[in-house]
Order: structure tokens, then sequence, then C-alpha cells
């Protein structure tokens, strides 16, 4: 016989954003070292999409439920799929770290209308990571709500698959993401298309195809870096 008693309530709808053509806003930035390579970092958009219909988000704090809930799903997007390193490409092409983390926040600030405030930053700060936790106090992105496209990298969790998030890169042609009313109206359309083929890189041997949460509560400040762009 079918019971009807503790049947789960909730839509199923999952609570973290995944890989795809999303509209978003930031809720804060944060430059996350990595494990693997000295001097390196991520980073890191805490986003989240525009508020959706039978979603049960995850609490704002979890730490302090009054403050209510998400409305929409968030996650932690990277910059890109590679940290941000001192290097040389192959070509010979000197590659600063922090110049081309300033790029990235630069081509962000163009595209959500907030570059003249990233213009009277210049020569205030002494090293990128003062510089990263001033705008995440500043927040001159907060509650910009702007088109994206989110690829993700699969990997397993508990035997299920789940996504390391990042934006794909901003270069002559294309960008990742745009304001929903576009500030450079003559770059209108350049935005990335999404492709699942290209933007999602699979594992080998995937053990299913369910995702699931990552997030318990508030986004988490993690210690993980970075990525790579055109200069």
């Amino acid at each position: 016989m079918l019971s009807t008693k503790n049947i789960p309530s909730g839509s199923g709808m999952s609570k973290s954003i995944l890989p795809g053509a999303k509209v978003l806003k930031i809720n804060s930035v944060t430059l996350d070292k990595v494990s693997y390579k000295e001097d390196a970092y991520h980073l890191t958009l805490h986003c989240e999409t525009e508020p959706l219909e039978g979603l049960d988000g995850f609490f704002i704090d979890k730490d302090d439920t009054s403050k209510g809930k998400h409305l929409g799903q968030i996650g932690r997007i990277k910059a890109g799929s590679y940290p941000f390193s001192d290097g040389m490409t192959k070509s010979g092409i000197k590659i600063e770290r922090d110049r081309t983390i300033l790029q990235f926040v630069k081509n962000v600030a163009t595209e959500l209308g907030f570059y003249d405030w990233f213009e009277a930053q210049d020569n205030k700060f002494n090293t990128i990571e003062d510089f990263v936790l001033f705008l995440d106090s500043a927040k001159p992105f907060k509650n910009i709500y702007f088109n994206a496209v989110v690829c993700g990298k699969e990997y397993e969790k508990n035997g299920y698959i789940n996504y390391d998030l990042f934006f794909p890169k901003f270069d002559k042609t294309s960008k990742p993401m745009e304001a929903i009313k576009s500030v450079d109206t003559a770059n209108q359309g350049a935005l990335v298309v999404f492709d699942n083929e290209v933007h999602i890189k699979k594992l080998s041997k995937a053990p299913t195809s369910a995702p699931v949460d990552l997030f318990e509560g508030s986004l988490p400040v993690s210690n993980s870096v970075g990525n790579d762009f055109e200069l």
C-alpha cells in the first residue's frame, strides 16, 4: 500500500548553480589559494541566480536563520579554469599574476557598469590581496544582474557527479558575461553561447549523472584560487 506519510517536501530543484546559460548577480568575491602551486590564486565570484519560483534555497546564514534563505541558486564560480600565477607563455610572453587578475576585474567592471569605480582605485593598494578585500567590502557589483555562461568540470563526490564551476575566457570576439542592459551597446551580442560539449569537462568514467548540492547554509570562503585568459 502507498503511504502519504513522511513524504519530503520541496521541488527537487538544485539549490546550487549548475553549468549553463544563467542570469546571475555577484554576492561576494574572494582570492583562494591553490594547494598545488605556491603564490597562485583563483579569483572566485560567489554568485546567485535570479529568484526561482519554487526553490527552497540555502540559508543566507546557517548560524542565523532569521536572515532567511537565498531566493536563487548559489555557487562559487572561478574566473577561469586555471589559477592566476606569474609565468611565461609558450610564445615567450611574460604573465604577471596581479596584472591579469586586475584585467579580469576590469572586464567585469566594464560589463557591469562600475568601471569608474575600478579606475578610482588606481595606486591605492600595495597588494592584490588588499585590492580584492576592498572590492568585496565595497561591493560595486551589488545587485547587478547579468547574463552569463557558466562552465563546469565534473568530479565525483560520494558516488555522484558535481561541478567545479568557472567562466569561459574573455577574448577579442566573445565574453562570458554581459549586463542585462549592456553598458557597451556596440558590443552586444558577443556573449558566449553555451555548448554542453564545449563548456562541460566530462569525467572519463562517470558514476552517475545525478548532481548533488555542495552548500550547507551560507557561502563559505574556500582555500583554493584563479584562471587564465588572453591578454
